[in-house]
């Protein structure tokens, strides 16, 4: 990226924001050296980050919801994708190979 004027007093601007830091327009319109470094914020932390959960994980968090609903009896079963033949499918698991499916009673 070619540092100019206005790029620096954005980066100025944004790196304040980010760090919660004050600027005034004083500061950010202050000519910056050519070769400015402006510090890159660290991207932010995403939940479940390369962690794949298991069926039994998938299953475990089915049955909860299920059993927060007031049912107290049925039956949840991990069956490969084909196999499935009419069943209530819930939930599936190991990128859609796997389908956990729902039955009442």
């Amino acid at each position: 990226m070619i540092l100019n004027r206005m790029n620096v007093t954005r980066i100025a601007l944004l790196t304040a924001l980010a760090f919660g830091g004050a600027i005034s327009a004083e500061e950010a319109a202050k000519p910056a050296a050519k070769t400015a470094s402006v510090p890159t914020p660290a991207p932010a932390p995403v939940a479940n980050s390369g962690a794949k959960k298991t069926c039994e994980d998938v299953k475990a968090e089915i049955e909860a919801k299920i059993k927060a609903k007031g049912v107290k009896t049925f039956t949840l079963d991990i069956v490969p994708a084909a196999d499935v033949k009419g069943a209530k499918v819930v939930g599936n698991c190991e990128a859609g190979s796997k389908k956990i499916t729902y039955k009442r009673g």
